[in-house]
């Protein structure tokens, strides 16, 4: 009989005896070997996970799990413990190894047979021989030579002539007959499943000895065999071909087993066995024919042995035990329910045999079932990702878990009660409800969970979370806080700033696109700055000016920026997801390039004239470092995690980040960060993103569970989110995630509303200069903290108190209608009611505090004072049903509360402010009524007033009485008869002069409203005099109209300062006094006039002091207004008096004083008929005040009915325009057009772009500069090497001159009215360069007749800004480098570079200098071309030649090639090349010029092999090829037979990447692995070994092994293959290897490098001896190979070496050794290698040396090699720097593994260059290492501080070969 397919030999390394020990080492050690696979793994699609070290260790951990779960439940227990099997040995899974046999005949009769054989007896025998050969077989498992002799007596009888027996008796007959059978059932059942899946995954056998002892021998029994002989092989036909015994194990083995794919990656085996039971828990009555009237199946139970599932059929034997009655129906009518309840019996049956959680509940205990069924390591995995995922999408380090062991705490439980019960269906149902809730958990963290988290991240309630706590920061910034606290401060300060809000909080226009800069910074910067520093991927918004002259913005990301004057960017739009990958910057980037000609070929880019830029915000993902950058930044934003921007007003912000990174003391550096971001929140060498400054994201977030029934305490973890899964018995429900809740405080900072109320109140308290002394606070109750959102809403719904508050301040301030009172004080003591008030208020009140407050009481006392606190407290008063109602200070209490602050100062405790206990006291009648309370409290801020007047003559201690006059008089004051005490009385209160107050003080009058009049005077007393000039006398006359009085009448009193009242005589001096009371005397005093010192009183000397009708915005300018009446109201005088503006508007002087916010006039009176109005404006103006009542006047005493005055600016950067108007070079003078200078944009963008007019709004502010004196080295070597020019006007390049000469500019220079200005004075004047501010120039200049004219002469070309007087002139000053300098200029030619071949390309640069060496660009070449040149004096050769296009940076690249006028013509030669710039000689390179390149005849050979004569590709399609990687050379055996000339399409099977050339550069490399022999599992094979270093040779082990010539057919395939797509297999075989294939004859030198350097002497040496000595060696043609004479020729033993033969027979053991004895190797080789390449072809153009160039690639590979491969993207020129002297720093090997790292093979092409990308990104954290895409051949940087830091992050990486597509 033949074998059975799929079983093994005994010697077999994989029969299931070998396996049984060690099998754990052995699957780890293919395991690990297979792991350098995964790690060389890259795929092409971006989207697809690639292998790193991490997918690695997943899967060896996914590996030792499911090894440890086989190897440590090996629980299998021998089926019938009578008999005695102590082990089982699958002997199912092996051929037959048939036992040495003695055949004896025993005949018998008919009647002995049958009672000796019958069935009973046979089966019975048959399972003994069964065993027989078990034991067999164990025997020679332990001893290979063991034998055994087998007696088999055959029995036999004779009946009419005819021989019977029974074949089943001869015992390995039927055992052969029986594997076979059920080796053919096997594969019946197998072709069943073959569409559930791929089942050769499960290789299955049945137990023979169980099927026999179980359902053969009881089917003897049933059938009662017992007195007649039986065919068994026939009785197991029949049991083999029942459905339902097939339908089962189909169910079993392939629908249950395919679904659990990870089981089946480490089990190697399913063994089937049957088992007889007693008792079933479900019967199955509706079967009662065929097999099942036999059988009736139980639970299947599992086991594990080793690596081997074994599957245990439970079977009841129907005849044994008749109890089991089937349900006969009849002729019995059935209901439907019995009919129901019959088909679920049914169900529960099969459901018990089929179930696959039986499976799983068997093999794994509770823990182990948990994690399988939860799939806990792909689980680990997934968060892992999501980890990353979520990290990068908030740029910080978030780690996301799941505690296992919280899940197993709740299951586990659950899981042992299931496994204890004892009702089959309950654990059935419960098992599937555990293994559904398992999978579902499952899914959920697969499928959901990272979805779960994003839109829980980007909610509304996370965007609020991040607007409030960036509010929060900045307010701490503003208030000063100190983060490094545990607890932010729940109050705030009301600061006096010009923007109340800290941040205004703006959305994208297009908002679905906004999400691409979430958590950015944004950074305008300064539009010059970047157009000069921009780098290709800059994402950023850039404002400019559209094609109809439209402000407009636009999102994009920079992707050409080497067109002149031009930026290209791709607009995103409301479809796109995610930024530019670098295959998308390619791909547009030649976009941009075919589009040179026509910008309108593709919608999606977007062609920006560097001119019409105006504004642009850079987005970076950490706050720069680079202090140039720092320092043209304009202004900032910050993008929450939905890309929101917030424009940050506080400037302490920035401010603040300056100071960190200034700070060189790390403990220092530490503190600030701590104080101002909060303890321990960043590091000092973290890099500062957004999510880390706004730390609304954890650190950690763990999945944990928890029981509904019961709940469970788990620890807390600092600085991590809880998310709990609540399980309730078959369903589970996910707790959102909390947020951290800030203090009320936080959320009332980026409250809109309260945000408001705030600028209300900081603007009010900036309009009350007194309260500038006192501090505004708002205060929050901690108890608000528990739901800050809610309570601080409803704050918002009421009235709030801050409005309160203003209203009741200004109602304090409103006092009765008291003119004359009012102007009294004013000009008797400077000073008024308001005044007074404020005065106290400010001495009273420190602190105003505005407080809320949670409480349940009804009576709240809401305005208090104590110790300097003004407290008004809003209170949300919550009752028993948590119903909120709030109780706010109303403005009226207020208002009064103040009135009584000041009214009760003794019970406050501030008498010291209104009295003066030794000159005077106050008493209160308290018992006033509220109605008279104004009149009280006017009357007590009088008090102190009337002292010093009655003080003028009294120096009493004098007592005031504020009471009630009940009397019917209706006088207000009343004295007493000592003069010591005044009456007040407030219900009598009237307006009164304190002139009249005094008067009758002094006349002695007991009361006011006495007889005489004081009035008669007053018509007689002149307006003048009262301002003293200068000393002089003064008399009655100085006062008195002439005509109406007698001057000796009159007499003079005065009192100033201290003095009493005195008569006045002599000379009266103006340096003693401030202001002086003259009093008039007849008969009695009647009438005080006052006198103002032009010497001593302030306002007048500051009015004296103005010689002009001119002043400067911010400055005060005073006028006197003469013959105004102390007894009017002054509003009412002075809305008489008319301003009238240059545009004809006419206001009331009153307009001015009490409404305008630009001209404002504070009104006062000086004297009783003179007010001095005192002007100031915010804005220059000219404007006319005009009375026809009263006499103006703004110098001396010069009164007139009007008057002119003007505001300039408030300093010279204001009140002079300059204006470039012409430029003066050589001799040639340019007008400047206007439009070439900067106008200003006007506003013709809509009013609802709010991003749109904060970035207008900032560039209203001028660009004025203080010029800073600044001794700091300046670079200039390194400026000059990076000023590089952009720009595009036509206009700009025409007015631009050259470095190195003079030009004179005009600049021309008006008043800001317009108006030519002669009175401007030059105090400053310097060219700043507009890039590099420290390029400074101070200009001659000459001052003319319409401005200056300025002379200059740069050195450094670039926009130069012109400040005057530190104001910036509105135009561009363009400077270009001058003509090219031959000497300054650089030709980088290879210096080492000696011989070349013809056609080599040969690529050098150029740099283009002036001789001041200024870049030489684009630019000036497009004003004055540059021609280079390379020419020779030799004429027999041409001289192919390819310049770039010079760029901006005044780079040109030159591609040359020595071309042979005739082809043929090759020949050794010198040559000389001559370099030329402008038809000057540069340099002149002598070079030998000696054979073909290698590339020139790569090139031929691959056109000779792609196209046919008429030039057409011959191979267009890509042939597909799928590669098993874990059999790979079984996948290259089955390519035989393919026809492999053409390009290959690799697919890795089960692998979802595309083969866009990465998967194919894999192939080829696997390839060569396989030829070195990695995949070897035996030491006794191999393929091709390392002969000499780097040469592989033909292995000797080759030639052992059974398949080699297949082997070596398909090898010499796919290495021509390789050859043919030039792609390197990374091996490099013996050139003597090549020669045998090109059949060249091989020669004894071919031995050199073949054999070690001895043997090799030994035999060269040979050739120096002489006849004799050759003779005495005895040598002849044959070879000694061990044990084996070769001849190496036809009867080589009897042909003798000689001296004359010697060369011969050396070269026949070269021969021998090299090819003859591999030719079993060469042959399939060859003809393979012939199957897809010409070996005649390659032989054309090759030689056997060149071909380790193809299939290797260049080895030695120096630094310099591979820095001029190297193409730089981003960073700064020390990033540049520091990579390049990494790469210089390498060795040999180290770049090989760099190369390896960067392009997945250690070495260089060889016909065509590698183009290596080395890219710098900002947005990728310092802390991590750099990452590689090898499709693309590109590695990306992190932009790192030194070399240091990038030298050990390349090393990291590079050891750990970590591939993948970094953020893209």
């Amino acid at each position: 009989m033949g074998e059975l397919e799929g079983n093994y030999n005994i010697d077999d390394l994989d029969a299931p005896h070998q396996t049984q020990q060690n099998s754990f080492q052995k699957q780890m050690t293919q395991f690990a070997k297979q792991g350098t696979i995964f790690e060389k793994k890259q795929t092409e699609n971006p989207n697809q996970v690639q292998y790193k070290q991490g997918d690695i260790q997943f899967m060896k951990q996914n590996f030792d799990f499911m090894l440890e779960l086989v190897n440590n439940n090996n629980n299998y227990k021998v089926r019938d413990q009578k008999s005695q099997q102590s082990q089982i040995i699958f002997m199912e899974y092996y051929h037959f190894l048939k036992p040495e046999l003695s055949l004896k005949l025993e005949q018998c009769t008919e009647s002995e047979f049958i009672k000796k054989y019958n069935g009973r007896e046979s089966i019975s025998f048959v399972i003994s021989q069964f065993y027989k050969y078990h034991e067999y077989l164990k025997q020679v498992f332990a001893d290979k030579d063991y034998k055994q002799q087998w007696e088999i007596n055959f029995p036999f009888y004779v009946k009419d002539d005819k021989c019977y027996s029974e074949k089943s008796l001869f015992s390995t007959y039927t055992i052969q007959i029986v594997f076979q059978k059920l080796h053919e059932f096997q594969e019946k059942v197998k072709q069943y499943a073959t569409n559930l899946g791929d089942v050769e995954k499960i290789q299955w056998r049945i137990s023979a000895i169980s099927t026999l002892e179980v359902l053969v021998s009881n089917m003897v029994d049933f059938n009662n065999y017992n007195n007649k002989s039986v065919d068994i092989l026939s009785i197991l036909d029949y049991i083999l071909n029942q459905n339902s015994l097939i339908m089962i194990l189909l169910q079993i083995l392939y629908c249950n087993m395919l679904k659990q794919s990870n089981i089946l990656s480490v089990l190697r085996r399913v063994y089937v066995e049957f088992n007889e039971v007693q008792e079933l828990p479900f019967e199955n009555y509706s079967q009662e024919q065929g097999f099942d009237t036999y059988f009736r199946f139980g639970q299947t139970n599992y086991y594990l042995q080793q690596q081997t599932l074994i599957v245990r059929l439970n079977i009841l034997n129907m005849k044994k035990h008749q109890q089991v009655k089937p349900l006969t129906l009849g002729n019995k009518q059935v209901s439907r329910n019995n009919i129901l309840k019959e088909q679920q019996q049914i169900d529960y049956y099969y459901c018990n045999i089929i179930n696959e959680e039986d499976l799983l509940f068997q093999i794994f205990n509770s823990n182990q079932l948990i994690q399988y069924l939860f799939q806990k390591l792909e689980i680990d995995r997934k968060l892992q990702q999501i980890s990353q995922n979520i990290s990068q999408m908030l740029n910080k380090d978030i780690i996301i878990s799941v505690n296992h062991q919280s899940l197993s705490n709740v299951l586990q439980p659950e899981i042992q009660q299931i496994r204890k019960l004892s009702d089959r269906k309950e654990q059935l149902k419960q098992q599937t409800q555990v293994k559904e809730l398992l999978i579902n958990l499952s899914d959920f963290f697969l499928h959901k969970s990272e979805k779960l988290l994003v839109d829980q991240i980007q909610s509304h309630e996370y965007e609020y979370q991040f607007q409030t706590t960036l509010s929060s920061l900045l307010h701490s910034l503003r208030q000063g806080f100190n983060r490094s606290q545990e607890e932010i401060p729940n109050y705030r300060k009301i600061v006096s700033v010009q923007k109340a809000k800290v941040v205004t909080k703006i959305r994208y226009p297009k908002r679905n696109c906004d999400k691409l800069i979430s958590l950015y910074f944004g950074f305008q910067l300064k539009t010059n700055y970047y157009l000069s520093q921009n780098r290709i991927g800059d994402l950023l918004i850039v404002v400019y000016k559209n094609e109809y002259h439209q402000v407009t913005t636009m999102l994009g990301q920079l992707v050409d920026n080497s067109r002149q004057g031009k930026l290209v960017l791709y607009e995103f739009d409301d479809q796109s997801v995610s930024t530019l990958s670098q295959e998308q910057f390619e791909q547009y980037c030649s976009v941009s390039n075919k589009m040179r000609k026509d910008d309108s070929l593709d919608d999606s880019l977007e062609f920006i004239e560097n001119e019409n830029i105006v504004a642009v915000i850079l987005f970076e993902k950490g706050w720069p470092q680079d202090q140039n950058f720092i320092n043209n930044i304009s202004n900032v934003f910050i993008t929450d995690q939905i890309g929101t921007l917030y424009f940050i007003h506080e400037q302490r912000f920035a401010r603040k980040m300056f100071q960190i990174q200034e700070t060189d003391s790390e403990s220092i550096k530490q503190q600030l960060i701590d104080d101002a971001f909060g303890k321990n929140q960043l590091q000092t060498y973290s890099q500062f993103t957004v999510s880390e400054i706004i730390p609304i994201f954890p650190n950690q977030i763990i999945y944990e569970f928890s029981s509904g029934k019961f709940k469970q305490h788990n620890p807390d973890v600092e600085n991590c989110w809880k998310m709990i899964i609540k399980i309730n018995d078959t369903d589970f429900q996910i707790d959102k995630m909390k947020l951290n809740l800030l203090n009320i405080a936080s959320y009332f900072d980026s409250n809109d509303t309260a945000q408001y109320h705030i600028k209300q109140l900081t603007q009010f308290k900036e309009s009350h200069n007194e309260l500038s002394k006192i501090q505004l606070r708002i205060k929050f109750s901690d108890y608000l903290n528990q739901n800050p959102s809610y309570y601080l809403d409803k704050i918002m719904e009421s009235h709030i108190a801050f409005a309160e508050f203003q209203s009741g301040y200004e109602t304090f301030f409103l006092d009765k209608f008291i003119p004359k009172i009012e102007n009294s004080l004013s000009f008797m003591f400077d000073i008024n009611q308001a005044q007074i008030k404020k005065n106290l208020l400010t001495n009273i009140i420190k602190i105003i505090e505005f407080s809320f407050e949670l409480t349940q009481d009804k009576v709240n006392q809401l305005i208090t004072f104590e110790n300097g606190v003004l407290k008004l407290t809003t209170f949300l008063i919550e009752d028993t049903n948590r119903s909120l109602s709030i109780e706010v200070p109303q403005s009226n209490k207020i208002g009064q509360f103040l009135n009584q602050l000041i009214i009760n100062f003794d019970k406050y405790n501030f008498h010291d402010l209104l009295i003066d206990k030794k000159k005077f006291e106050i008493s209160i009648n308290q018992d006033f009524e509220k109605l008279f309370e104004q009149d009280v409290l006017t009357l007590i801020l009088l008090s102190k007033y009337l002292h010093k007047l009655i003080a003028i003559k009294n120096d009493k201690k004098i007592i005031f009485k504020i009471t009630k006059q009940d009397s019917k008089s209706i006088a207000l004051y009343q004295f007493s008869k000592d003069r010591n005490e005044v009456l007040l009385f407030y219900n009598k209160f009237e307006d009164f002069s304190l002139e009249d107050f005094l008067l009758d003080y002094l006349n002695n009058h007991t009361s006011q409203y006495s007889k005489i009049s004081y009035l008669e005077l007053e018509k007689k007393i002149l307006n003048k005099n009262q301002l003293m000039l200068q000393s002089m006398n003064f008399t009655a006359d100085d006062f008195i109209k002439k005509e109406k009085y007698q001057p000796q009448q009159f007499e003079l009193y005065i009192h100033y300062g201290q003095q009493k009242i005195q008569k006045l005589e002599g000379r009266l001096d103006p340096r003693d006094f401030e202001t002086a009371f003259i009093i008039i005397k007849e008969q009695f005093y009647n009438k005080v006039v006052c006198i103002k010192s032009c010497q001593k009183y302030s306002p007048l000397i500051q009015y004296l002091k103005q010689n002009s009708s001119d002043q400067k915005c911010g400055f005060s300018k005073y006028v006197l207004i003469n013959g105004v009446s102390e007894y009017i109201s002054l509003d009412e005088q002075m809305s008489k008096i008319k301003i009238i503006t240059k545009n004809n508007i006419e206001k009331p002087l009153t307009f001015y004083k009490n409404y305008s916010t630009t001209l404002k006039a504070k009104i006062n009176f000086i004297t009783s008929n003179i007010v001095l109005v005192n002007f100031t404006c915010t804005k220059p103006l000219e404007f006319m005040i005009k009375s026809n009542q009263f006499k103006l006047a703004f110098m001396k005493q010069d009164f007139q009915s009007e008057i002119k005055l003007t505001f300039l600016p408030a300093s010279d950067l204001q009140m002079y325009k300059f204006y470039h108007t012409g430029i003066s070079f050589k001799n040639e003078y340019k007008q400047v057009n206007k439009e070439a200078q900067q106008i200003k944009i006007q506003q013709n963008y809509s009013l609802n772009d709010k991003l749109l007019k904060i970035i207008m709004k900032s560039l209203n502010i001028r660009e004025d500069m203080q010029i800073e004196q600044n001794n700091k080295n300046i670079n200039l070597n390194q400026i000059l090497n990076n000023n590089v020019l952009n720009i595009q006007s036509k206009q700009l390049i025409n007015q631009s001159t050259q470095v190195g000469f003079e030009r004179m500019d005009v600049i021309e220079i008006k008043d800001n009215f317009g108006n030519k200005s002669n009175s401007f004075v030059l105090q400053q004047i310097v060219f700043v360069h507009s890039i590099y501010q420290k390029i400074q120039i101070v200009p001659k200049y000459t001052k003319e007749d319409t401005g200056l004219k300025i002379y200059w002469e740069p050195q450094i070309k670039g926009i130069y800004n012109l400040y005057i007087n530190n104001q910036k002139v509105d135009s561009y000053f363009t400077v270009l480098a001058t003509q090219v300098d031959i000497e300054k200029s650089v030709l980088d030619f290879p210096e080492k570079l000696k011989k070349i071949p013809y056609y080599q390309e040969i690529t050098f640069n150029i740099y283009l200098k002036d001789r001041l060496q200024n870049i030489y660009g684009s630019i000036e070449n497009s004003l004055q071309m540059t021609n280079v040149e390379v020419l020779s004096s030799y004429k027999n050769f041409n001289i192919e030649q390819n310049y770039s296009k010079l760029s901006l940076e005044g780079k040109m690249e030159v591609t040359l090639r020595i071309l042979p006028k005739n082809e043929d013509a090759t020949e050794k030669q010198e040559i000389d090349l001559i370099f030329k710039i402008n038809d000057q000689i540069k340099m002149t390179k002598i070079l030998q010029l000696e054979g073909v390149s290698f590339e020139k005849n790569m090139q031929d050979f691959q056109r000779s092999i792609f196209y046919d004569n008429n030039g057409k590709k011959i191979y267009k399609v890509e042939k597909q090829v799928q590669i098993v990687r874990a059999n790979f050379l079984d996948s290259l055996l089955k390519l035989q037979n393919e026809k492999l000339m053409g390009p290959l399409m690799i697919k890795f099977a089960n692998e979802q990447g595309y083969d866009a050339g990465g998967l194919r550069k894999e192939f080829y490399s696997l390839i060569g692995n396989e030829l070195k022999g990695d995949n070897l599992k035996s030491d006794q094979y191999g393929y091709f070994s390392m002969l000499s270093p780097g040469y592989y040779f033909i292995d000797q082990r080759f030639l052992q092994i059974p398949k080699k010539t297949d082997y070596a057919f398909v090898f010499g395939k796919v290495v021509a293959n390789s050859i043919f797509n030039n792609h390197q297999i990374g091996i490099q075989f013996q050139p003597q290897f090549w020669k045998v294939l090109f059949e060249e004859k091989i020669q004894f030198k071919d031995l050199q490098g073949f054999l070690d350097p001895i043997t090799y002497q030994n035999y060269e040496s040979l050739l120096l001896n002489d006849d004799v000595t050759m003779e005495l060696l005895c040598l002849n043609f044959t070879y000694q190979k061990k044990k084996d004479l070769i001849n190496l020729i036809p009867d080589g033993q009897n042909v003798m070496v000689s001296k004359e033969n010697c060369q011969i027979y050396l070269d026949k053991v070269a021969e021998y050794l090299i090819q003859q004895q591999y030719q079993e190797i060469y042959t399939p080789f060859r003809e393979g290698f012939s199957t897809v390449l010409d070996i005649k072809i390659l032989k054309k153009y090759f030689k056997p040396n060149d071909m380790g160039l193809i299939t290797l690639g260049v080895q030695e590979i120096k630094p310099e090699q591979l820095i001029n491969l190297i193409k730089f993207k981003g960073g700064q020129d020390y990033h540049i720097s520091f990579f390049n002297t990494y790469v210089n720093q390498l060795d040999s090997k180290k770049i090989k593994e760099l190369l390896q790292y960067i392009t997945g093979t250690p070495t260089l092409p060889s016909n065509a260059k590698l183009a290596i990308t080395v890219e710098f990104k900002s947005e990728i954290k310092e802390s991590f290492i750099p990452t590689t895409r090898t499709c693309f051949n590109t590695i990306e940087l992190p932009l790192y501080k030194n070399f240091a830091e990038m030298k050990q992050k390349l090393d990291t990486a590079i050891s750990y070969g970590l591939v993948g597509f970094g953020i893209f």
